[in-house]
């Protein structure tokens, strides 16, 4: 089985379209659940209904605004049933094979963890669209290059895999998409990157949001050398 898991945060229409798509996944065999985490009741109330149209295979849990995600994804790592684990946040819209994409990276039995390709929405027309380009296509650029050097190579928060029994906890503090990946290669496994799972972000449009964005993502990584 496969365990998808959504945190969401202040984004009811963004998750709406998110869980659609992972119910709308192409060349997939394999049974899967959706566990799907908010703090705020407009985004509870969206996935309570697909929790209610597919009792079984989504399930909400309510995350209290004092936990941080990364004590949200130990406790669910732990009630998963599945034995692959996919990541990512409400408002990403993967592509309809992503998660068979993810899935094929793991015929390789030396693969521990499995990060798929990011993909603005923003117009290219504007300085954030652009400069969001900027950035994946670069961050594309060299996980491809990592990966086919078979180098450790970090995952993409928006979008990413690992087998369940490989982690038990992680730290609160850092990264999640880097820590856990990290962890996994310690371990002796390889990090594989699925260029063709793709998952579509909606990057910051004005500079404070930018700016705002950049700096929690330096801060998460900042105790990694620690």
């Amino acid at each position: 089985m496969i365990s998808i898991i959504i945190t969401a945060w202040e984004e009811p229409e963004e998750v709406n379209e998110c869980i659609k798509r992972f119910l709308n996944q192409n060349n997939l065999d394999e049974n899967y659940e959706i566990l799907a985490i908010a703090p705020d009741e407009p985004t509870k109330n969206e996935i309570l209904k697909y929790v209610k149209k597919y009792p079984g295979k989504i399930k909400f849990i309510h995350q209290p605004r004092e936990k941080g995600k990364n004590e949200m994804l130990n406790l669910l790592m732990k009630e998963a049933k599945g034995s692959i684990l996919i990541f990512t946040d409400g408002d990403i819209y993967v592509n309809d094979t992503a998660v068979s994409e993810i899935l094929n990276a793991y015929k390789d039995q030396k693969v521990g963890a499995v990060t798929g390709r990011i993909i603005p929405q923003n117009s290219k027309d504007t300085i954030f669209g652009y400069w969001a380009y900027l950035l994946t296509n670069g961050a594309h650029k060299i996980r491809k290059q990592r990966y086919t050097k078979q180098e450790f190579l970090e995952c993409s928060g928006y979008l990413y895999s690992i087998k369940k029994n490989l982690i038990k906890n992680i730290p609160l503090d850092v990264a999640e998409d880097s820590i856990m990946p990290l962890m996994i290669w310690k371990k002796g496994y390889k990090i594989s990157y699925a260029d063709k799972a793709t998952g579509a972000v909606l990057y910051p449009e004005n500079f404070e949001k930018w700016i705002n964005q950049k700096t929690r993502c330096a801060k998460s990584h900042e105790k990694l050398d620690n």
